[in-house]
């Protein structure tokens, strides 16, 4: 997933005690950008530690995988935890980022690390389970173009791979398919109801099981509100959406949404790199001297 918006509103940290060191370089620059961003802070100094600030593992690693893009070098965690501020995280980013290339075309793909343990914990479950179903609901105010609601939906499902993935077994071993044009249809409901029965019915949508074997691991249905306004209830599956990126479909599908009431079609940048490409890029890195390293370390 790539996140295209705004960056989000900032807070100022507490300055007792901060000593404000500025950059003095153009990575400690590109550095401090990114560490307000992540942090959501209006000022950062080279020798604050990233952990003090309000840091933590995982903003950890959404900082490096936007470090990595912005200054074009390799950082890791380990480098985060052993000198936890922009000086000396700039004085580590020597090794230049080889970009994840685009995988060939395949009929089927292996599956990341990340899927295999979804597609394993499906498997356990028999029939299928939505404990790993991401829900979201909104209120939409005043009445909804389902129409074109549809069409949006359809529109970033065709964008990103990842949401029109479905999941096979060849000879015993668990592949990802990309479907080209799946099948998704926007549900509609047809009573009218309150917030309470709204939330009932996003719940219920949300406790349904996302077959693996079909694409796309997504549903969403509308329903008529009481107040005059919409409800808007989406589900999408583990393996292919988590907290961060879950903002992110919604933001497009509502983009795409305004855009086609205005009579636009959507013209946004392709996509470079799909999960897909990712998956490939991770299964030759663990496979070469990267993951031998890797394994070492944890041996």
């Amino acid at each position: 997933w790539a996140d295209q918006s705004p960056t989000r509103a900032r807070r100022r940290a507490p300055l007792s005690r901060r000593t404000i060191v500025p950059p003095q370089s153009d990575i400690e620059r590109q550095l401090v950008d990114v560490w307000r961003d992540v942090l959501r802070l209006d000022e950062v100094g080279i020798t604050e530690s990233f952990f003090d600030l309000g840091g933590h593992s995982l903003k950890a690693i959404r900082m490096l995988s936007r470090a990595a893009s912005v200054i074009g070098a390799e950082l890791t965690l380990g480098d985060v935890f052993a000198d936890p501020t922009i000086a000396g995280l700039a004085s580590r980013a020597a090794e230049p980022v080889t970009p994840i290339p685009v995988a060939p075309a395949m009929t089927t793909y292996p599956l990341s690390g990340a899927q295999r343990r979804l597609w394993i914990l499906n498997e356990m479950s028999g029939e299928g389970s939505a404990a790993y179903n991401v829900p979201a609901a909104f209120v939409i105010g005043g009445a909804v173009d389902a129409d074109a609601l549809e069409r949006a939906f359809r529109w970033v499902i065709a964008r990103h791979e990842v949401l029109r993935t479905r999941f096979v077994t060849i000879e015993g071993e668990p592949r990802q398919e990309i479907v080209a044009d799946p099948a998704f249809t926007l549900e509609r409901g047809d009573a009218t109801l309150d917030a309470d029965a709204f939330a009932d019915a996003a719940a219920s949508l949300a406790a349904e099981p996302l077959p693996f074997d079909r694409a796309p691991l997504l549903r969403a249905a509308i329903h008529h509100l009481t107040s005059g306004h919409t409800g808007l209830a989406i589900v999408v599956h583990h393996v292919a959406t988590d907290g961060a990126s879950m903002p992110i479909l919604v933001r497009e599908v509502f983009r795409a949404y305004d855009e086609d009431r205005r009579g636009v079609t959507p013209a946004w940048p392709s996509l470079r790199v799909q999960y897909k490409d990712y998956t490939l890029w991770q299964q030759a890195r663990l496979e070469g001297s990267a993951g031998a390293a890797d394994r070492a370390y944890w041996h």
